[in-house]
């Protein structure tokens, strides 16, 4: 799948630096997602799928060397409004049999104590852990497959130093998950 932001509410530098945030968002979400996964193995915690990972295999960021002339954002023939993009696997719609979901947004925090969600917040904590309070991901969302394989795409992030991209409300948000969230089982199994 190919990515770039809405032509009438960005501009090239902010198209090509939300891109590699993007980019680098999905790398680290996969990262941790392995960690968490080593630790669900380690505390052999019984889950009802068989994984939680990111779409970010093989996802680059690249740009066009000879843009198109056209420019016009409307135009179905060109898909490109801007030179530079991000590329990711394409999650998979053939099946017909998955749902799509957004478990938390970028500035609430989620208590979801069953099911997936349950799951999901679990990692959310790990992972602001295991960064020693570094990150803490939002606006999670993704799509759970009849195979109950989850796959998270799009994902937005807080940082201690509010660099991850203009969506990033810093160490108040981190500050705020860390107050309002409640452990549910998959932390308690996991000793978060």
């Amino acid at each position: 799948a190919i990515f770039e932001l809405n032509a009438e509410c960005s501009t090239p530098i902010s198209n090509e630096a939300d891109l590699m945030n993007e980019l680098r968002l999905l790398t680290l979400g996969q990262y941790f997602a392995d960690i968490f996964q080593d630790r669900i193995n380690q505390y052999g915690v019984p889950l009802q799928f068989p994984s939680l990972t990111f779409n970010a295999c093989d996802a680059f960021c690249g740009e066009l060397k000879q843009p198109f002339e056209t420019r016009d954002a409307d135009d179905l023939d060109n898909p490109f409004y801007w030179s530079f993009f991000l590329a990711a696997p394409l999650v998979s719609l053939t099946d017909g049999q998955y749902t799509e979901k957004k478990w938390c947004g970028n500035e609430e925090v989620c208590n979801l104590a069953n099911g997936v969600g349950a799951v999901v917040m679990a990692f959310l904590h790990a992972t602001l852990i295991h960064s020693r309070g570094e990150i803490l991901f939002s606006d999670v969302q993704g799509r759970i497959f009849a195979n109950k394989q989850v796959v998270l795409f799009d994902p937005q992030a807080h940082t201690k130093d509010g660099s991850s991209g203009h969506w990033d409300r810093g160490r108040a948000m981190i500050e705020t998950f860390m107050a309002r969230h409640e452990c549910n089982r998959y932390c308690l199994m996991l000793e978060l």
